[in-house]
């Protein structure tokens, strides 16, 4: 049960009869004491980690968060706020990272907006979840424009030659495409596309149209792409990458 800060009296008999009662409290409140004096099990509420630091490099949002107690805390890039300052998602563009314990969260490939940034700590009791306040609520501001999203329309082999046709949204300058060994993931949210790794191949591509890949040995990879704008200092952009390929080189 978790008890506030702001409780201030508790009744002797208030949890008689509760054998397995844990108390979650604020370290040095007035429920840490009662705990103590009353022999009930306690724990500490967790507290969130504060933003430190919001860094945004074109479409990345990098954030630096204090220390927090709990086992994890969860961080929202949201499109919107409510009136107690909590960040909300809505539609595609807002963000979510889960299971985080270390002190930084970055989002990848963000779309142009403005966003407001959160965190909330937790502490798993079993199957049960206690959660801390919200921190503060941080803001950043996406100016460039993030193209839309890449598919892969089909792969070919011809001899040791992969033939890669995509599906380019409008607004593109070109793409780049990998062929990796396996795949990983490229930033922190629930969102944050598979990726290549273990490096095999890659080609930069001009325009939107189908591009063929060289001289490929046997085995199995994993082929993404990614479509960039090319600003006026030479400077690229680039999207999400798009849902990964698996093909198999015979």
């Amino acid at each position: 049960m978790i008890i506030p800060d702001t409780v201030q009296e508790i009744a002797d008999n208030a949890f008689e009869n509760c054998p397995k009662l844990t108390l979650y409290v604020t370290e040095g409140s007035y429920a840490e004491q009662y705990a103590i004096e009353h022999q009930i099990p306690y724990e500490y509420t967790p507290t969130a980690p504060e933003i430190e630091k919001i860094t945004v490099n074109k479409n990345m949002v990098t954030i630096q968060f204090s220390e927090f107690t709990g086992d994890m805390y969860y961080c929202v890039l949201g499109t919107g706020k409510t009136d107690d300052g909590v960040p909300v998602r809505s539609g595609n563009s807002g963000r979510i990272a889960v299971s985080q314990t270390d002190n930084q969260v970055t989002f990848r490939n963000v779309a142009q907006g403005n966003y407001y940034i959160g965190a909330r700590a937790l502490s798993l009791d079993g199957d049960a979840k206690v959660y801390s306040k919200w921190s503060g609520l941080g803001e950043a501001e996406i100016t460039v424009t993030t193209p839309e999203r890449p598919s892969i329309l089909s792969i070919t082999q011809s001899g040791n030659r992969l033939r890669v046709v995509p599906s380019i949204p409008d607004g593109a300058d070109g793409y780049i495409v990998t062929v990796g060994c396996g795949t990983t993931k490229n930033d922190s949210s629930t969102a944050a596309a598979a990726v290549p790794s273990q490096k095999a191949g890659s080609r930069t591509v001009s325009g939107t149209g189908a591009v063929t890949l060289r001289n490929a040995k046997p085995g199995t990879y994993y082929i993404g792409i990614q479509t960039f704008i090319r600003s006026s200092d030479g400077s690229k952009t680039y999207s999400q990458w798009s849902p990964l390929k698996r093909f198999t080189v015979k």
